[in-house]
């Protein structure tokens, strides 16, 4: 992730690392089957540091753009 300050060369000056967790989904019985978050598939858990967050000299917006390479070809997400 990285905050709104640059550098020179106009890239990301105040960066850190974004802890990922990745977990099969299994399906869900209750609810409504139409919604995606009941369906079987993989939940990908995103981990910033608090502190981060907190540090007086982070500029906002911050972005959390974690590089996921660990779980292939990804065509659709769904954020909830």
């Amino acid at each position: 992730m990285w905050d709104a300050s640059t550098d020179s060369a106009g890239e990301p000056s105040n960066t850190s690392v974004v802890d990922v967790d990745v977990a099969a989904r299994r399906a869900s019985r209750a609810g409504d089957s139409s919604d995606p978050i009941n369906k079987a598939g993989i939940t990908l858990g995103l981990n910033p540091d608090a502190e981060y967050f907190h540090d007086p000299t982070t500029e906002y917006p911050v972005i959390v753009d974690p590089t996921i390479s660990s779980i292939g070809t990804v065509y659709d997400t769904y954020v909830r």
